[in-house]
């Protein structure tokens, strides 16, 4: 994000269409400044309006050409006086050229004249260039926010990425194990974990390339990783998966659900002994899309956490929740009454954008 320095002007070069629309502003005060002085019978209308016009384009033109360089040199508070006082002058001597055919005439000869363009010119920038300046700064900020959410969802891919790379080598090295020991004593087995394993990283590097997938695709996901799990823990572990047809298209953010099955396995069945079990489902709760994964494993305390959850795929769920849903997403561990750990992720039922091809 590109930052101001104290070497760079507080004002921003204008487009053509600001200057324009600035040029517009002046012209609407000046030409109000004109009728009030004729309704208050100070000038007639024609010659006010004249020199009005004069006075508000010279500052208004100073302002565009030399705003910027008298910043560097005087400031950014010196520097409108100075614009002023050379816009009025040149105001007055252009619509006295025009008005009296003697460019002093208006200095000179009637010198409250000076004072008071010098008093309405500096209450034009007040008014006007106030406003200006609000604009623009409307302008900066939307740019500033635009800039802020492309960084935020760069920072929910990076981190997608890191999830990713966190989990495939652990995940990857034991089934490799786990294949090498079978070939020999059951190669039927090791072929179907092949298999398996074949398909969920063909699925993985598809669809984590996309910021969003269905989650109809998210199960299949979850579910070859079960499989692939159910086989390793020989028969230790049993699971289901329950997806209900009003969800299953709706989009969600790749790599959810994964890390909350594996932390379910690692921290909750294998560190107990005896058979577990894994229960993984997705339903609507209202205007929420609730994402649950249930084990019945040793429990948060043996695990060495709190229902907050400080593990780093955990911290990586939320921030990327943060980045695209912001506080209308959610994570929690619950302790099972009677067993283990219930993770819990609830995200708005309408998603934000349908997924890239």
């Amino acid at each position: 994000m590109r930052q101001l320095t104290s070497n760079q002007p507080l004002t921003q070069p204008d487009g053509g269409g600001q200057r324009a629309a600035r040029f517009l502003r002046t012209g609407v005060f000046c030409t109000a400044v004109a009728a009030l002085l004729w309704y208050l019978n100070l000038s007639d209308f024609p010659s006010a309006l004249l020199v009005s016009l004069c006075v508000g384009f010279s500052i208004t033109a100073t302002f565009t050409l030399l705003q910027s360089v008298l910043e560097r040199w005087l400031g950014p508070w010196l520097s409108p006086a100075v614009i002023i006082v050379v816009g009025v002058v040149c105001g007055l001597l252009i619509s006295g050229v025009l008005r009296h055919g003697d460019p002093l005439f208006l200095i000179v000869a009637n010198p409250g004249t000076l004072v008071l363009c010098l008093v309405l010119g500096i209450g034009g920038y007040l008014v006007v260039g106030t406003r200006g300046r609000l604009l623009q700064s409307r302008v900066r900020i939307a740019e500033l926010e635009r800039q802020q959410a492309q960084q935020a969802q760069q920072l929910a891919e990076n981190q997608l990425k890191l999830l990713q790379a966190q989990i495939e080598p652990h995940f990857l090295f034991n089934t490799l194990g786990n294949i090498q020991g079978l070939i020999d004593t059951d190669p039927a087995t090791a072929q179907h974990l092949v298999e398996k394993l074949t398909a969920l990283l063909r699925r993985s590097l598809t669809r984590t390339r996309t910021r969003l997938i269905s989650l109809r695709e998210e199960m299949e996901l979850v579910r070859d990783y079960l499989d692939i799990q159910e086989v390793r823990m020989g028969g230790r572990l049993s699971y289901a998966i329950d997806l209900a047809s009003e969800v299953e298209n709706l989009t969600v953010p790749p790599l959810l659900l994964q890390p909350l099955v594996e932390n379910a396995i690692t921290h909750g069945i294998e560190a107990r002994k005896g058979p577990g079990h894994v229960a993984v489902s997705a339903s609507r709760n209202g205007e929420l899309l609730a994402l649950k994964v249930t084990d019945d494993g040793a429990g948060l305390a043996a695990a060495g956490t709190t229902s907050k959850g400080t593990g780093t795929a955990l911290t990586n769920i939320r921030s990327r929740l943060q980045a695209l849903f912001g506080d209308n997403a959610t994570l929690r561990l619950l302790e099972n009454p009677s067993g283990g750990v219930c993770a819990e992720l609830t995200l708005p039922f309408e998603p934000p954008e349908s997924p890239r091809a």
